[in-house]
């Protein structure tokens, strides 16, 4: 909790996410700020206390999450596909059933995540500083060293992507002032506030991703699907999509 506090004092946003493979905590907010925010990552991967009351709070809130999504038709059918297509490997596992929940113990959590968050498991990532006039006028000399850069993701398309991108957010920075203005107006100017009780009920895309994908689409932005365009949504704080039992709910739906 101590974490959360001191990254909102420097308005940071911090975050985790897991899948199947790979599990991140992550933060964004101002490079100034780098140092102490790399602090708290450090604090929550290495040294994450697990308080009782917190694991219990989460174990019934999954719970109830598990049971939501059995009465699910879609969900139901696409664990049946994931077992059709995946057999005994864990893919084929969509999500615990309701007795792996309540059989979760404290214990069991705090000698798994001593065993995995190692920093021999790890792989920091620092993103930012972009300055998109400076990538718009990247030419062929730059993208053939950033495809020799094994610190990136080197993919052409996705390099191209990145300059094309830049010119085109440069465009319409132009057009509406600011980019802040040019996106916000997919959300009526401020955060849309949802009700979602489980993350189940979270949608991977929206109509209003939907609207903003097509859009910069046609402004010539590329790589900007409407699942992509959701998660930024997110990021920014253009949705809350907290579930209601979340600690941050209530602070957060205040509006923007």
């Amino acid at each position: 909790m101590s974490a959360l506090v001191n990254a909102e004092v420097r308005n940071a946003d911090l975050g985790s996410s897991a899948g199947q493979d790979t599990s991140a905590i992550g933060f964004a907010g101002l490079s100034e700020f780098a140092e102490p925010l790399l602090q708290l990552v450090n604090e929550l991967a290495r040294e994450a206390a697990f308080p009782e009351s917190e694991f219990e709070r989460e174990r019934r809130q999954k719970l109830e999450e598990v049971k939501l999504e059995r009465t699910s038709p879609g969900f139901l059918g696409g664990e049946r596909l994931r077992k059709i297509l995946f057999g005994a490997h864990p893919y084929a596992r969509v999500s615990p059933s309701e007795a792996q929940v309540a059989a979760y113990k404290r214990d069991d959590l705090q000698n798994v995540y001593r065993e995995i968050y190692t920093p021999e498991n790890a792989l920091l990532m620092l993103v930012g500083d972009f300055d998109p006039d400076k990538v718009a006028h990247y030419g062929k000399r730059k993208v053939e060293q950033l495809l020799g850069n094994p610190g990136i993701i080197r993919n052409r398309l996705k390099i191209d992507s990145a300059i094309q991108n830049a010119k085109a957010f440069l465009e319409v920075q132009r057009q509406f002032g600011s980019f802040d203005r040019y996106i916000w107006q997919f959300v009526g100017g401020k955060p849309k506030q949802n009700t979602r009780k489980s993350m189940g009920q979270i949608p991977p895309r929206t109509r209003e991703s939907d609207k903003l994908s097509e859009d910069l689409k046609s402004r010539g932005f590329k790589f900007v699907g409407s699942t992509i365009c959701y998660a930024h949504m997110q990021a920014v704080g253009m949705v809350n999509d907290h579930v209601v039992g979340c600690f941050r709910y209530k602070s957060l739906s205040g509006g923007r």
